[in-house]
């Protein structure tokens, strides 16, 4: 059987508008065994995910490139799909050995991928359809940019149960203030002084999420209110948190 690789990218949202790439790839390759290979931060977003078979978690921050390509090689992959366009990642996917290896140079490191791709050349080209650019060789019947995260029932039942106990009005609106990029941030008291505005209106609930590590953040946000905000920051994980974002009316944030 064809063994196919796919290195995920290592930031929440590229793996998420990495979702079409992974669906395009089960069209090419619809009898090959797809191997995911990711980090753990981004793990949830794939879970469940029917186009895709086994996953393996890479901690090359830890372990170093290196040590985590020549480990790769066990698998003997066919094809090697390198989303990321770090030069360490590039040097990873040359490591595994994989017979066909492709991706993106913006790094450098044209040698590492057989079929590469100038990152150069690929401006203003939304995420997502820059990742499918890697298949541009291959008959992809039906592509599309529509990112998908597969949540179980049980899951929406739960978000269910959780917006239910917090009492909410009628119009559920989410925040999100905090951001990695410090440029791509919109100013805290912005976000404190929408959030009041919208809690003004008489059917407004709104709630604000981060991750364990915006708690902080997140709650000097909500110190500049005058009025009370629900703040979920570290007290949800991300699939809680991606079942909350499908149940509730509107979300605003820099670029979750």
């Amino acid at each position: 059987m064809m063994k196919i690789a796919v290195r995920i990218p290592n930031w929440i949202g590229d793996a998420v508008l990495s979702t079409p790439f992974v669906s395009a790839i089960r069209q090419v390759f619809p009898d090959a065994e797809i191997f995911l290979i990711m980090r753990d931060a981004v793990r949830d977003v794939y879970e469940g995910n029917p186009w895709s078979d086994r996953t393996i978690i890479i901690n090359d921050r830890k372990d170093g490139p290196i040590p985590t390509g020549l480990n790769l090689q066990r698998y003997r992959f066919d094809h090697y799909f390198n989303l990321p366009g770090s030069f360490s990642s590039g040097l990873i996917s040359l490591l595994s050995g994989a017979e066909e290896r492709h991706g993106f140079t913006s790094e450098g490191g044209s040698f590492f991928f057989q079929d590469r791709i100038k990152s150069s050349g690929l401006k203003g080209l939304h995420r997502a359809r820059r990742y499918l650019e890697l298949l541009r060789h291959f008959p992809v019947k039906k592509q599309t940019l529509e990112a998908r995260v597969f949540l179980e029932q049980k899951e929406i039942q739960r978000a269910k149960s959780l917006l239910k106990k917090l009492k909410l009005k009628r119009i559920v609106i989410g925040m999100n203030p905090n951001c990695s990029a410090i440029a791509r941030r919109w100013p805290r008291e912005k976000f404190a002084e929408l959030a009041d505005r919208l809690l003004e209106k008489v059917n407004n609930s709104v709630i604000f999420f981060g991750s364990p590590g915006e708690t902080e953040y997140v709650q000097a946000v909500a110190g500049m209110m005058k009025h009370q905000a629900i703040d979920l920051s570290g007290k949800i994980n991300l699939r809680e948190y991606t079942a909350i974002l499908s149940l509730i009316r509107i979300f605003i944030t820099n670029d979750s």
